[in-house]
């Protein structure tokens, strides 16, 4: 059976018609035809027709040494290879060579052309220019390379002298780069976010944008922030990210928020999901992950954001507190370059398994009735949320399951404790434990864990701060400036009507 491309039909009368190009006038093909009963004769025959007009073609361009031009030789190969590939290969042959290759070592003497010659020519046509300031693909390169080779051998095979060097060199080829768009959630996800950012990049080669996002318990999300996200990249590619999971407070927050929005995935991946709510975590474990406790130390010196009519518009932003009399001890950067150092880039992935019969929410809940607690906002699991409200506040109780209250990942809340004059309750085994887990044990190796609950009337101290209207980490991952201070009214006024 005839192949396509070979220019062989059967003819309405049961006789095989081949079709060869004689000659050609003002670049038009000019054909001739053969015929014959079998498809295999005809074959034959028009193999025969294209050998004589090869060899009446290659006597029209005998070269010499002397004038054995890339160009020259190329010329011979393609009609060499004329009767043996298939018409429409030839042409996409002859065109790579005429407008990639030829104007780059066309003129050169087929005997100097050599690694450092071809190795050239391709990292030129790799590198970027033009409007678009994008150089050509790999493939297309690679497919450039392929050419030069094949006729580097012939004119090897025909006794021209050659560095066969050329041949050495190799495009390494690559797939279209994939667009990925991080979005931590303020301020606990921003490491969590640019340290993903920088391992995904690193392992595979791919684009990242990242951004970060207010989410407010209570308000929702910025919507405003959603919407400049959304104008810009493709939803499909977004993945929503934050620090833990203590109790799923922020995740259903979250939840809620996006049903505005069907075509972004709500599901959360996060470093350490004790609650058990989510598939996208490191662990299930409970482990005090350092920017839980750090703060504004490690996050580019920014609060917890925060929407106030009074200073943040309608179509702005929402903000954040800016702590530059904290500067000389922002560790950011030192905090992030530091993990990095501890990137195992040959780990092989693996799914957390998840126990379906509790979650942290339903923990939380067994507790508030324990204890009589109406908000169960005031109760906080986890390690890490545990260590923060020590930080910040004082709390009312300290409960420590009993039979993991000397674990060595509880001295620094002992600490604590002691500093503020407090002591422990200690939670009875039925209440601390659900599906015979407890939710601040790890799922792995059982690491103990605690609740805290706050007195309501407690409140938190911060210093003086500034505003920020856009919050999104640049592009060499440190943080946007600081936006004017309450004292400077024509700055925020400015501020305000200039939008996001």
């Amino acid at each position: 059976m005839p192949r396509k491309g070979e220019n062989i039909y059967k003819r309405k009368d049961g006789r095989w018609e081949g079709r060869y190009i004689k000659s050609r006038n003002d670049k038009k093909a000019v054909y001739g035809y053969v015929y014959a009963k079998t498809y295999s004769e005809v074959k034959k025959k028009l193999n025969s027709k294209r050998a004589e007009i090869f060899l009446e073609e290659s006597n029209s361009l005998k070269i010499s040494l002397k004038d054995a031009s890339f160009l020259n030789i190329s010329n011979l190969w393609l009609i060499s290879i004329k009767s043996s590939v298939k018409e429409s290969t030839w042409i996409k042959y002859r065109n790579t060579l005429n407008i990639q290759i030829l104007p780059r070592i066309g003129m050169k003497n087929i005997s100097v052309i050599d690694y450092e010659t071809i190795f050239r020519m391709c990292n030129e046509m790799l590198q970027p220019k033009g409007c678009t300031n994008e150089g050509l693909t790999s493939k297309t390169v690679s497919d450039a390379l392929t050419i030069v080779k094949a006729i580097i051998k012939y004119a090897d095979r025909m006794k021209f002298i050659t560095d066969r060097t050329a041949l050495d060199v190799s495009v390494k080829l690559t797939t279209s780069k994939l667009r990925v768009v991080i979005v931590s959630l303020a301020r606990a996800g921003i490491p969590i976010g640019i340290l993903l950012k920088r391992y995904l990049q690193n392992k595979y080669d791919i684009c990242i944008n990242h951004y970060a996002i207010s989410i407010i318990r209570g308000r929702g999300i910025d919507k405003n922030a959603v919407n400049y996200i959304l104008e810009r990249h493709n939803p499909k590619m977004i993945q929503f990210v934050d620090g833990w999971i203590g109790k799923g407070a922020i995740l259903t927050q979250l939840r809620e928020a996006l049903k505005d929005y069907p075509e972004l995935d709500s599901e959360i991946a996060v470093v350490s999901d004790p609650a058990n709510l989510t598939r996208l975590c490191g662990t299930h474990e409970d482990i005090l992950i350092p920017s839980a406790c750090l703060n504004a130390t490690v996050t580019g010196l920014i609060s917890r954001t925060f929407l106030r009519e009074d200073i943040i518009g309608e179509h702005e932003f929402h903000g954040a507190a800016y702590y530059s009399e904290l500067s000389e001890e922002d560790l950011s950067e030192q905090f992030l370059n530091y993990i990095e150092r501890y990137f195992n880039y040959t780990v092989s992935t693996k799914t957390t398994h998840m126990d379906q019969s509790f979650n942290g929410m339903d923990v939380v809940k067994k507790i508030a009735f324990e204890y009589l607690v109406d908000d169960i906002n005031y109760i906080k699991p986890g390690i890490g949320e545990a260590t923060r409200v020590l930080l910040r506040r004082i709390p009312w109780k300290i409960i420590v399951n009993p039979d993991y209250s000397d674990t060595e990942e509880l001295n620094h809340v002992y600490q604590l404790a002691e500093e503020k004059g407090m002591g422990f309750n200690r939670g009875n085994d039925e209440l601390m434990n659900v599906g015979s887990l407890p939710l601040w044990m790890s799922l792995g190796c059982q690491q103990a864990d605690f609740c805290i609950a706050p007195c309501p009337e407690a409140k938190a101290v911060k210093p003086a701060i500034r505003f920020l209207v856009l919050f999104q980490p640049d592009e060499s991952n440190r943080f946007i400036g600081e936006a004017p201070s309450l004292d400077q009214p024509e700055r925020l006024r400015e501020l305000r009507e200039s939008g996001p």
